[in-house]
Formats: C-alpha cells, sequence, structure tokens
C-alpha cells in the first residue's frame, strides 16, 4: 500500500495524463485499509491509526471504502485519536455507510459512537437506552451475520453492563 500510494502521488506531482494516479491511489488506499485492520487485530494501535489515516487520504471520499476506513481509524485509534476526532469519524462514517447500503457498518458505527461514553445534556441516552439500543442493534447484525460487527456490539454492551455492575 505505501509503494502505491507514493506512486500515485509521484504520479500526481509529475503532471502526468490519465486517471492512473487515482486508480493506483484507490488501490493503495485498499491495501492500506486491509493492512490497518490487520494490525488492529495484532494489538498495535499506533501502526494501524498511522495505516488508516493514510488510507484516508488515498480512498476517493465519496466511496465505501472511505466509510470503512472511517469506522475502523475510529475504532482501532480509541486510546490514540482525540474525542472529537473519533466522534466525528464515528458520524461522518455511519453516515457515509448509510449512504451506500453498508448496514452493517453503519451499525457497527453507531454502536462504537454509544460506547463513547455517557453524554451530558437533555437529548443524553440512559445507560438502559444505550443497552436497548445495542441490544438491538446486535439482533440485527446476526441477521446479517457480520462478525466484526457483532464483536463490537457485544464489547461495548458488556461495557456499559460492567459500569452498571450487571455484567457476569
Amino acid at each position: 500500500g505505501d509503494h502505491l500510494g507514493r506512486a500515485a502521488s509521484l504520479h500526481l506531482e509529475l503532471g502526468l495524463p490519465g486517471d492512473h494516479a487515482v486508480r493506483i491511489g484507490t488501490e493503495a488506499g485498499r491495501r492500506l485499509l486491509i493492512a490497518g485492520r490487520r494490525a488492529d487485530t495484532m494489538g498495535d494501535p499506533i501502526r494501524a491509526t498511522r495505516l488508516l489515516q493514510r488510507a484516508l487520504e488515498l480512498l476517493p471520499a465519496d466511496g465505501p471504502d472511505h466509510a470503512a476506513a472511517m469506522v475502523e481509524l475510529a475504532a482501532a485509534g480509541w486510546n490514540v485519536v482525540t474525542l472529537d476526532e473519533r466522534l466525528r469519524l464515528l458520524d461522518r462514517g455511519a453516515e457515509a455507510a448509510a449512504a451506500h447500503g453498508l448496514r452493517a457498518l453503519e451499525l457497527r458505527a453507531r454502536v462504537l459512537r454509544l460506547g463513547t461514553g455517557p453524554e451530558t445534556g437533555p437529548g443524553a441516552l440512559t445507560e438502559q437506552e444505550i443497552i436497548a439500543e445495542t441490544t438491538a442493534a446486535l439482533a440485527e447484525l446476526e441477521d446479517l451475520d457480520e462478525p466484526r460487527a457483532i464483536a463490537t456490539a457485544l464489547c461495548t454492551r458488556g461495557d456499559i453492563e460492567a459500569g452498571l455492575g450487571q455484567a457476569a
């Protein structure tokens, strides 16, 4: 992914004609997205964050992979990116996923958003409401058979329940 990304950048810098730079950049972004997921799975949030940030730079902003990269970056960078950035990534990622019909990705983003911690103010959800929304998302995700999103929903619900002293 890094080499393709550099090739795309050089193609643009040199002002070469054609849409090769876009195609190369998109392919580089996809590979970096996969590498970022892998780094996250391996427990390396710093590397995952770096790879996913680069993927976002290369992927077309209106594409489905860009939506996935936003959600992955928020999840992988949970303790690396700022809370404001995480919330922005999750909100935009959920909207983009919905626009592309990626329901499992949209639900994963919304569940991650619920797990960012209790908000304050008149529209804030209670812990019980968060559990109810997460449980509803979990039921839908099980029908969609999306293991990564299911794991996210289970972890979010478990974290909230543990905070209430309800977890086993």
